[in-house]
């Protein structure tokens, strides 16, 4: 045998022993890979994470207290600019701004009447009298109240027994009446307690009827009829 057969069988032999080594090799792990577990992580887990602002990383979330922080922000600046600007007024004129603020704050409130709701609920709601004593004086109110019982329309009925509620408290000078003033302001003119609230009722009684619509029948109607008379007739008796 000479040196290039020599040569040639070692070639052979050492890719015999690496192909041998390779299958072994590959058989080995063919075997491991069948008892592999692939092991699942618990849903929790990832809850937890996504209920975490901090693992949050989108770029469009927005801090709810932003707007908030915001308008405090924004006042903040006008209320400094507006110091800073009333500080730099002679003091004449700061004076004279106060006064105005006052002013309009005054007949805000006043005209408005949004004193009125500080009143307690035991008086009646502020409404204007609608009705013009003066004119419906020209009237029967006795006669307005039977044509209105006879046509059923008790809702005009109640609002005759409380125009002569009026008629019979300014007769007695207990109340001064004018077209501005509401019902609480004529209760308020009462001086005598049991009067007073006798008239906060049947004002309340007023309003519901002839504001809050109120549904009025013949029975309830008579009951109120009979307590507005007898309040007239006191009226009359004492004074």
């Amino acid at each position: 045998m000479n040196r290039t057969q020599s040569s040639w069988w070692i070639v052979f032999g050492f890719l015999q022993l690496t192909s041998i080594a390779y299958c072994q090799e590959q058989a080995k792990a063919g075997e491991n890979s069948m008892f592999i577990e692939i092991r699942q992580p618990d849903t929790s887990f990832f809850s937890a994470y996504k209920a975490d602002k901090d693992f949050i990383y989108q770029s469009n979330l927005v801090d709810e207290n932003i707007f908030w922080l915001t308008i405090k922000e924004q006042l903040g600046r006008f209320f400094e600019t507006t110091s800073d600007l009333f500080l730099a007024l002679p003091i004449l004129f700061q004076v004279l701004v106060i006064l105005m603020i006052i002013a309009f704050l005054f007949v805000a409130i006043t005209k408005t009447k949004v004193y009125k709701v500080f009143y307690t609920q035991d008086k009646p709601a502020a409404y204007v009298s609608d009705a013009a004593l003066t004119e419906e004086q020209e009237l029967d109110l006795q006669i307005a109240i039977q044509q209105a019982e006879v046509m059923e329309a008790y809702r005009n009925a109640v609002r005759y027994h409380f125009l002569r509620v009026l008629e019979t408290l300014e007769l007695a000078h207990l109340i001064r009446y004018s077209r501005e003033k509401t019902n609480r302001d004529y209760g308020n003119e009462i001086i005598n307690q049991e009067i007073q609230s006798e008239f906060w009722f049947l004002s309340n009684m007023y309003n519901l009827v002839w504001y809050g619509y109120a549904p009025v029948n013949r029975e309830n109607y008579k009951q109120l009829a009979d307590r507005f008379l007898r309040f007239c007739r006191n009226i009359h008796e004492e004074h």
